[in-house]
């Protein structure tokens, strides 16, 4: 079991709302993956005398850190499909279309572009179920997939029910991005925690999981 509060930190002239949470962890871990606020997940042994030292020491970094978290203002007029930048118009017809030569997407309207949105996400994974079908560690068989947009998680999996979750902003960034959050939630299927034989898995199975990781941390969800 874990418990958790919220306290609010000044961090070099600004305050900081902090979500901290006690967890069975062997050390303590920062994150910057929910807008307006910073996780803390605490190792139970440590105090909360010593975790607010900790955060007045590395206050201006924090504060850094957090500054550039925040989710970016979003241009209305443009459309981003797998790091491709297209200018948004107003279709007339039922459906999304893209004209690749003028680098322009029309879409007549929100449900469409759910559908449109929906399809490629679909026919991206089923790429991704083909490159690694045969990984030699872990059976895809009778996988279910879904996506929806998601405010702080990446992807998540249920190991029992073989049902793996990924969040559809992953379809307006690199395509290395979605790649590696598929082959993390499918690792899962065989280990469900993040213990070294997790990450030895993920290793094997996609081996440059590290810095696609790191790049992947620094976005920001809208």
């Amino acid at each position: 079991m874990s418990s958790s509060h919220v306290k609010t930190v000044t961090c070099d002239g600004l305050d900081i709302p902090f979500k901290f949470i006690k967890k069975n962890n062997k050390y303590t871990y920062f994150y910057f993956n929910e807008p307006g606020i910073i996780k803390v997940h605490m190792a139970k042994r440590t105090s909360m005398k010593h975790m607010i030292k900790h955060i007045e020491d590395e206050q201006i970094k924090l504060k850094e850190r957090f500054i550039e978290a925040q989710p970016k203002s979003q241009d209305p007029t443009l459309y981003t499909l797998f790091n491709k930048t297209y200018k948004r118009l107003d279709g007339s017809s039922e459906d999304v279309s893209i004209n690749e030569e003028e680098s322009t997407i029309s879409i007549p309207s929100e449900k469409a572009l759910q559908i449109f949105e929906k399809r490629h996400m679909e026919r991206a994974i089923d790429t991704l179920i083909k490159t690694y079908k045969n990984n030699g560690y872990i059976n895809l068989d009778n996988v279910t997939y879904r996506f929806s947009y998601m405010k702080s998680r990446y992807g998540s999996c249920h190991k029992q029910k073989r049902k793996i979750h990924i969040n559809t902003h992953l379809l307006h960034y690199d395509v290395l991005f979605l790649e590696y959050v598929f082959c993390h939630e499918i690792c899962h299927l065989e280990v469900a925690n993040h213990s070294k034989a997790f990450y030895a898995l993920l290793e094997r199975i996609y081996p440059n999981y590290k810095s696609v990781r790191k790049r992947l941390k620094k976005i920001r969800l809208r």
